[in-house]
């Protein structure tokens, strides 16, 4: 029983530090007070403390653009039509106003960091605070049509639980704007500190508790022995004794090879990074590099217990150099993005993730070592997960613009707006030539210019992009996007580069195809736009002589590798931080950007770059702004 308490204890730390790691991408990119979005700010007030027509009227311009939607009054309260009470429990149906409202105010929150500067914490934490009100208002009314005792108590309870898992996750992602964590989400992250938990308690097995219990049993029994003076103690040890049990310190091959993998580790790249981040980049550097020198050391001369120590302690003394060096330069990068330093927080998390990471390693091996006892307990908690687990909604038969509001909401400046999403059964060039009936229906063509938005792998167009192309053009302008996949884009662009290229042609094709049936002095300007993989795909129009006369110009934005198509009248709008376009071979043997630089470990670095790259405030990481449509060249 004692050795299952301490896995308990053990998967319930690990957890909830991968949980709280987690969020600290989020975390760093807290608003600074000082820089405020006057416009959402008074949106946000009106909304916790007006009427909701008051509200209604404070909602800042350009956000259906940005969110996709127009917020909507129902019994006096405005919301988001399309919110709900995300729980994994049924919620009674009088919370669904205030978590409609509660979405909508966050909605505004996301549109603050989109248009300008992101709020200060003060706002979510009004937000927030205004849905528990809501929550526990909703119960009181309900206790004077309910008579049932158990309804009211149940109904004051979901109310204070989901209070309070609202107030954590904000805690988490440190009362700054909310986001989808697209490492360690509020959906996926629980899944995977519940799978964490689960290894845990499958992979430390009992033989490993126990050994690791009789350790620290003797450690401690030995350290009384010493600090007790006895002479008697001292004596049957002797001087040599101690350099005996020295010799079962690491040797020194592990010590130089551990050292120098967790240097380069934490060596900057092109962005800060989350603690979390860190912790893994350690654990990623350091295990592969002591796996290759425990193959090659036996070739290697064996020292003794005193060189093991003197190793040991000169590598742990030029740790704190290090680490205060590299502590600057990812402060330095912070400031610079316009987020606030993370402090000693950010170490402490990373080792914890690195200590997890080892009491992980050392249970595979137990669970190895014990495989034939283990099947039942590995049953029992795939078992337990798959009960706590929430369900996954199911694939939906027709086609949701969720991810892709920026071109399915109507525009506030009059412009034209046409989006076809991926329709199963549907082919690309069937879907391209029902956008372009779609756009031409809605007088697209009667607009100036006509702006082909080439979308991501997963179909995503960005929606500062939508919203600079309007005000550029003050609405006279149409803009035309069409799914090509539903994958991520690195998945896209690693396995479906012909279908986004193939995508983007068809869709260029099929709008200049109709624009040609137009006569010479009444055709829009025809233009592209693509951002990260949609750069790419939309570079291979351009790639045929016949479309490329057919463009007025074109835009890249984020282009993998900075990759362009070599035709006059196009732009490309980089971040000097982006990973997407400075991390290439390149950068194996030379600095593609700014910043410190070592040959092999920049490149190994960038790779954690990528995955942080979204974390950061616009103009920053593969974060892009409203003015990068500015950089659109005119014809």
């Amino acid at each position: 029983m004692k050795a299952i308490r301490t896995l308990l204890m053990l998967v319930l730390a690990l957890g909830a530090c991968l949980w709280v790691g987690g969020a600290a991408a989020l975390r760093s990119a807290a608003a600074d007070p000082r820089s405020l979005n006057a416009a959402t700010q008074a949106a946000v007030a009106a909304l916790v403390t007006e009427p909701a027509d008051r509200a209604a009227l404070a909602v800042p311009t350009g956000f259906a653009a940005s969110r996709g939607y127009r917020p909507t009054v129902r019994g006096g309260v405005l919301l988001d039509p399309r919110g709900s009470c995300s729980s994994p429990v049924p919620l009674p149906a009088s919370f669904t106003p205030g978590c409609q409202r509660h979405d909508l105010g966050y909605d505004l929150l996301r549109h603050a960091a989109v248009v300008g500067h992101p709020l200060p914490g003060s706002a979510r934490r009004a937000i927030d605070d205004q849905l528990g009100t809501t929550m526990r208002a909703s119960c009181t009314i309900s206790r004077r049509a309910t008579p049932s005792t158990a309804a009211r108590v149940r109904c004051a309870a979901l109310a204070e639980v989901a209070m309070a898992a609202v107030r954590i996750n904000s805690w988490r992602q440190g009362w700054s704007v909310p986001g989808h964590e697209s490492v360690a989400s509020v959906a996926e992250g629980t899944g995977a500190v519940g799978t964490a938990g689960a290894a845990s308690v499958l992979l430390v097995g009992a033989a490993g508790t126990t050994r690791l219990r009789r350790s620290l049993r003797s450690l401690l029994a030995g350290s009384r022995s010493l600090l007790a003076g006895s002479r008697a103690t001292w004596s049957r040890i002797g001087h040599s004794r101690i350099w005996d049990l020295a010799d079962r310190a690491p040797r020194v091959s592990t010590t130089v090879t551990a050292a120098l993998a967790a240097y380069a580790s934490v060596f900057p790249g092109l962005l800060p990074r989350s603690a979390l981040l860190q912790g893994l980049a350690t654990v990623v550097f350091v295990l592969p590099a002591l796996a290759i020198v425990r193959r090659v050391r036996p070739l290697a001369p064996r020292h003794g217990g005193r060189a093991r120590v003197v190793v040991a302690a000169a590598s742990t003394a030029v740790l704190g150099p290090v680490l205060w060096w590299a502590d600057a330069q990812q402060d330095a990068q912070r400031v610079a993005a316009g987020v606030a330093p993370d402090g000693i927080r950010h170490w402490v998390v990373a080792a914890v993730v690195v200590a997890a990471a080892v009491v992980l390693g050392h249970g595979v091996r137990q669970v190895v070592r014990l495989r034939r006892r283990a099947w039942r307990p590995m049953v029992a908690m795939a078992a337990m997960g798959a009960l706590m687990a929430p369900a996954a909604p199911a694939q939906a038969t027709t086609p949701t613009a969720a991810s892709n509001r920026a071109l399915t909401a109507s525009s506030p400046l009059g412009a034209v707006r046409a989006y076809a999403a991926e329709r199963p059964g549907e082919t690309l060039h069937q879907r391209a030539q029902l956008v372009a009936d779609d756009l031409v229906a809605h007088g697209g063509l009667t607009k100036s210019r006509v702006v082909v938005m080439v979308p991501t792998g997963s179909g995503w167009v960005d929606p500062a992009a939508v919203d600079g192309f309007e005000r550029r053009f003050h609405g006279d302008v149409a803009l035309v996007g069409m799914q090509y996949a539903a994958t991520p884009s690195w998945v896209a662009f690693l396995f479906q580069r012909d279908v986004a290229e193939q995508g983007a042609r068809e869709l260029e094709k099929a709008v200049a195809d109709r624009i040609a049936l137009l006569p010479p002095d009444a055709r829009p300007q025809l233009h592209l736009y693509g951002e990260s993989l949609g750069a790419l795909a939309g570079q291979a129009v351009l790639a045929h002589p016949v479309e490329a006369a057919r463009v007025c110009s074109a835009l890249w934005v984020g282009s993998p590798g900075g990759a362009t198509a070599g035709r006059g009248r196009e732009a490309s709008v980089a971040n000097p931080s982006d990973p997407v376009v400075h991390a290439t071979p390149a950068l194996l043997v030379r600095p593609t950007a700014g910043g410190p630089w070592l040959p092999g470990v920049s490149f190994a670095q960038a790779a954690f770059d990528y995955v942080g790259s979204l974390s950061l405030p616009s103009g920053h990481g593969h974060r892009y702004g409203a003015d990068q449509v500015d950089h659109l060249p005119a014809c």
